[in-house]
């Protein structure tokens, strides 16, 4: 368990610009903890050639945040608290912490019910017969609090869980606002982003991922070409989680998406039975962050002599195409200098990471 110090470090760490998940997990492996690292970061970001230090997000901001989501009836989870959705562990880029209002139910499994927001009048009526039986089931549905599917997939849920984009105060879109209230007396709200964040495209796809990251299976109702219903299912895919989708007519534009699932290798679904008879136990076994194992993961000690004899030699393994990590450690074999050496270019804004454990080059 991590005690209060290391809770606001934490904050302090991942809204910190720059830093994600992917970021934030690799500098606790390279220094143990957030609390001896937040202070390395402007000198991290200096030694990666940043012109001036990155600032840390302030630690009063932190408490702040901590203050205020109890004041709204919420509290912060952290990865290593039993509260956490065990399954989330699982993913790549688990969210350190989650804002959460409401009860999450972590006994039953999940299901992810998602589509188009301008679904067509015979989707909402599934969708809602779905959520209906799933739950008489057993089933928690989770879903995204937007138009659409997603409406119809709470609101005849027993048990819901949804994820927000923007923090779990901004209620996005307005008109579901009843809804928040209902969700909240049968399930949970939940988000990483901080509180008072507002809704932006941008926050979608992070909001996706942890959709499929708690979801043990994935049904998609109606989705056009491109939408963020194909990207929560792509993330399904990488995460091996079970994808099904509702057939729709070929020349409907909401359900291209959708059918060209099931021509990928989706399984049909046309009824809760198809998901309530194919349920599979999921395997924690292949949890890949175990809780006990961010000290110095990758070195206790690097000097600086060794750093500086590595930096021009793994930046010029960069381009503007994506480079795999594993193959810059292999080219240089030792991965504590080379995570090390890219947490500091990528605090010091010259290289971006991107899915599938890779990084580019920014110009």
């Amino acid at each position: 368990m991590i005690n209060n110090n290391e809770k606001i470090a934490r904050i302090q760490l991942l809204r910190t610009e720059g830093i994600g998940p992917v970021t934030f997990w690799s500098i606790i492996k390279l220094f143990g903890s957030a609390l001896s690292s937040v202070d390395k970061i402007p000198e991290l970001s200096l030694r990666g050639g940043a012109k001036t230090p990155k600032q840390v997000f302030p630690k009063e901001l932190a408490e702040k945040e901590v203050k205020e989501t109890i004041e709204m009836g919420g509290r912060i989870i952290f990865k290593e608290e039993s509260e956490y959705p065990r399954i989330l562990k699982t993913i790549n880029d688990p969210p350190p912490f989650l804002s959460v209002i409401g009860t999450i139910d972590n006994s039953k499994p999940t299901v992810a019910i998602i589509g188009a927001r301008a679904a067509s009048l015979n989707a909402i009526k599934f969708t809602e017969k779905l959520s209906h039986e799933l739950s008489d089931a057993g089933f928690n549905i989770i879903s995204g609090f937007a138009r659409g599917i997603d409406y119809a997939a709470h609101k005849n849920a027993k048990s819901t869980i949804s994820v927000f984009a923007g923090g779990i105060d901004v209620i996005y879109p307005p008109e579901n606002e009843p809804l928040y209230s209902e969700i909240l007396k049968k399930g949970a709200i939940l988000s990483e982003s901080a509180l008072h964040t507002k809704t932006h495209a941008t926050l979608f796809p992070r909001r996706n991922r942890i959709i499929a990251g708690i979801a043990q299976s994935i049904i998609v109702v109606e989705a056009a070409l491109k939408s963020g219903s194909l990207i929560t299912a792509k993330f399904g895919l990488d995460y091996n989680r079970d994808i099904y989708a509702v057939p729709g007519f070929p020349e409907d534009p909401r359900c291209k998406g959708s059918n060209q699932l099931i021509k990928n290798g989706a399984t049909l679904l046309s009824s809760a039975d198809d998901v309530i008879n194919n349920i599979n136990i999921f395997n924690y076994s292949e949890n890949i962050y175990d809780d006990s194992s961010f000290e110095n993961e990758y070195c206790n000690e690097i000097s600086e002599s060794d750093l500086s004899k590595y930096r021009d030699q793994i930046l010029s393994c960069l381009s503007s195409s994506p480079t795999l990590i594993d193959d810059i450690i292999q080219q240089i074999g030792n991965s504590g200098i080379v995570m090390t050496i890219l947490v500091e270019y990528e605090l010091a804004g010259k290289i971006s990471r991107v899915s599938g454990n890779k990084v580019i080059l920014n110009f």
